[in-house]
């Protein structure tokens, strides 16, 4: 997923929020994000796409949450350019999915259940850099 370096935007939501993405090694994919309220920057969440032996994994850490541990994902499906990584048993969402578009877009779908109803939460990012 080398492809995601770089620093993304989202297009549609009425919140801004951006992502860099850094290759820290070559198993390592780091990346961090933060929305703009204001003149201010406020850090959201830390993202790292990283892999042990043969697995790939999203560990995803939100600030404030989860008294600083990170929630894991595993990369479950990878073909044409569509990644998806899941995990059970867990709070919303249990999936997560990044679809690298032809015209160079990164769409991005979390979806699972919540209080036993289904949703969802998609947004499109645009590569600035």
């Amino acid at each position: 997923m080398a492809w995601l370096e770089g620093l993304w935007s989202n297009t549609d939501d009425s919140i801004h929020v951006f992502t860099l993405w850094q290759k820290t090694n070559d198993s390592i994919l780091y990346g961090l994000s933060w929305r703009i309220n204001g003149k201010d920057s406020i850090p959201i969440q830390t993202n790292e796409i990283h892999s042990v032996n043969e697995d790939i994994y999203l560990s995803i850490e939100i600030f404030g949450k989860n008294d600083g541990m990170p929630d894991e994902y595993t990369l479950m499906s990878n073909k044409n350019g569509e990644h998806v990584f899941e995990r059970e048993n867990k709070d919303f969402p249990q999936r997560i999915i990044y679809l690298l578009k032809p015209d160079g877009s990164l769409y991005m779908r979390m979806e699972g259940t919540t209080e036993g109803q289904a949703c969802y939460k998609e947004t499109n990012l645009t590569k600035i850099r």
